[in-house]
């Protein structure tokens, strides 16, 4: 994987969806991972953090809430 951000957190899965790996970017944002068979069908998934203090503060009441978040989206 190339191109994360330093420390993000990366997870390895096969074409099925199964992890075989996981760890976190190098300050270059790089990770090897090792001890994988040679192959196709591999794909890294990035883990972005997201800070709770983005949520804090948001009243929910029983019912239908709509939340909007980072993106401008708004989920019911």
């Amino acid at each position: 994987m190339l191109g994360a951000k330093k420390g993000e957190r990366l997870t390895l899965v096969d074409r099925d969806g199964h992890v075989l790996a996981r760890g976190r970017a190098d300050r270059l944002g790089s990770r090897v991972f090792r001890s994988i068979r040679p192959g196709g069908g591999y794909a890294v998934r990035r883990r972005h953090g997201h800070s709770r203090t983005f949520f804090e503060g948001r009243k929910l009441k029983a019912g239908l809430n709509y939340v909007k978040v980072r993106d401008g989206v708004e989920l019911r």
